[in-house]
């Protein structure tokens, strides 16, 4: 394979993620992963495994679920 058509091929792929649509999670979703919330603050590796599992969604949207009510807890408790 050319290296121009290579790089062309790199270019596409990148351009493809870039066009790829945001999904939204479903309330089933977020009803799912508030609930768990509200039960425990605090989740563990194996927690958001479960829910991941419990909602279908990927460890990394638990996690990064998670990540972002924890940092809206910590903001609202320093406007105290």
């Amino acid at each position: 394979m050319e290296p121009i058509s290579l790089l062309k091929e790199t270019m596409d792929i990148k351009i493809n993620k870039k066009n790829s649509k945001r999904m939204r999670k479903s309330i089933y979703q977020v009803k799912v992963l508030k609930e768990e919330f509200k039960l425990s603050s605090s989740w563990s590796k194996d927690d958001m495994l479960l829910i991941g599992k419990k909602s279908g969604l990927s460890y990394y949207q638990v996690y990064k679920w998670y990540w972002e009510q924890q940092k809206k807890l910590d903001g609202s408790r320093k406007d105290w």
